[in-house]
């Protein structure tokens, strides 16, 4: 009795975990060493246009048609294999031709020698992985897009890791830290490139940053790789994100022509006050010595209209006659 009980156990359990195989998302397949079918649940019968009718001993896992790439699957799926450890895992690209949508398929195999006796048997579990294939290629064109991007940005732009002693993570070709290369800088820090005073400079304002979260923005006035002078407007914040180490990100834009520019403009103001003033003194001071010389003649006419001596007549005219030349000398200078 607790026999029977123990056999229809055992059956169920097994004809339980055929029904969950038979009905996994996976394509769960076994084959002997030479290639012959031992097993394939519906999944890999559904991609292969296998029928539960097919006589699976009679197929060979490398002649399956329509998919002639099968064999050089096959023998790259047991190429992944450890000796060591009976296990692989694999990675297929374009696993079934005439099918486009599906990218590829990743899985596990396995070796056994219990279900014919002694006889190897290889196990693969594979599942189509073209939506996350599909999602990685959209990352990439769009960080692609991004990189160019940032690389023809006018502007530097720096990113340092805060958690692990600032070292870069990105910097684009606009930087402006001249004696940095492009190419050599990320994973080094400021001191790699630097004199000690200036990257423990660069260091203090990290800090400071890093510390507080205050963004800081300034302009700075320096050499570029020629010895020409620029002036640049440099910022410095904190990114700051649960999922990720803070980042130290780094922003500087070459003003020099618009610097330039507020300089040139600040001289012409200050030169044009200066003409102004200088103006306004000139027409004061010609304003005073027009009008001495005007006066004695308006006055000193009328005395000569009023005066009955010829001798206070005569005087008057020569004082009038000699305020018209002075006044005629200050209109002509």
């Amino acid at each position: 009795m607790n026999s029977a009980i123990g056999n229809t156990e055992e059956s169920t359990k097994m004809a339980l975990g055929n029904y969950a195989l038979d009905h996994a998302i996976e394509d769960i397949f076994a084959t002997k060493s030479d290639g012959t079918m031992v097993y394939a649940n519906g999944q890999f019968r559904l991609h292969h246009g296998l029928t539960k009718d097919d006589d699976l001993s009679k197929l060979n896992i490398k002649n399956l048609t329509p998919f002639p790439q099968t064999a050089e699957h096959w023998e790259y799926i047991l190429s992944q294999i450890d000796p060591a450890t009976g296990k692989g895992h694999f990675f297929l690209t374009e696993p079934i031709p005439g099918r486009p949508e599906v990218l590829a398929f990743e899985g596990e195999t396995y070796v056994e020698t219990e279900t014919l006796g002694g006889e190897a048997v290889y196990w693969a579990f594979g599942h189509d992985v073209s939506e996350r294939v599909r999602n990685e290629q959209e990352v990439k064109r769009y960080n692609q897009v991004l990189d160019k991007v940032m690389e023809n940005l006018p502007v530097g732009i720096v990113v340092k890791d805060v958690n692990h002693d600032f070292k870069f993570l990105y910097r684009n070709k606009e930087s402006f830290n001249r004696d940095v290369p492009l190419m050599e800088a990320v994973g080094r820090t400021d001191f790699d490139f630097h004199t000690f005073e200036v990257a423990t400079e660069k260091r203090k304002q990290d800090e400071e940053v890093a510390a507080s979260g205050k963004d800081l923005h300034w302009v700075v006035e320096e050499k570029d790789g020629h010895g020409n002078t620029i002036y640049l407007d440099k910022r410095k914040m904190c990114i700051l994100d649960d999922n990720f180490s803070p980042l130290l990100l780094s922003i500087e834009w070459d003003i020099t022509e618009i610097e330039k520019m507020k300089r040139s403009l600040a001289a012409a103001k200050e030169k044009a006050e200066t003409s102004d003033k200088l103006k306004s003194a000139f027409l004061a001071n010609m304003s005073h010595e027009i009008r001495t010389p005007l006066n004695a003649i308006v006055g000193f006419s009328q005395l000569i209209a009023e005066s009955t001596s010829a001798d206070e007549r005569l005087e008057y005219y020569h004082i009038v006659e000699s305020s018209s030349e002075h006044l005629l000398g200050l209109v002509n200078e």
